[in-house]
């Protein structure tokens, strides 16, 4: 039995980042935010996206320690 690809149909990805804000590509300029989960339920529900990953990410600095944030990858 062969596993089925959830992903066949993804034509295009983005990522978003728990630091930086994100303007919505296809609402523009209308639509900027801040916070992560409005950001992903945003593409979910206004442009059908759907939630490919999400996890960790750590950024190191050379003298300045480590920073944690949250990384979504979304695919339509």
């Amino acid at each position: 039995m062969e596993a089925e690809n959830h992903y066949k149909d993804i034509k295009h990805v983005i990522q978003l980042n728990s630091d930086k804000e994100y303007q919505c590509e296809l609402c523009r300029p209308l639509d900027v935010r801040r916070d992560l989960t409005e950001n992903i339920n945003h593409l979910i529900t206004k442009h059908d996206y759907k939630l490919l990953h999400i996890g960790p990410e750590t950024k190191h600095a050379n003298d300045s320690g480590s920073w944690h944030y949250t990384v979504a990858i979304l695919g339509i």
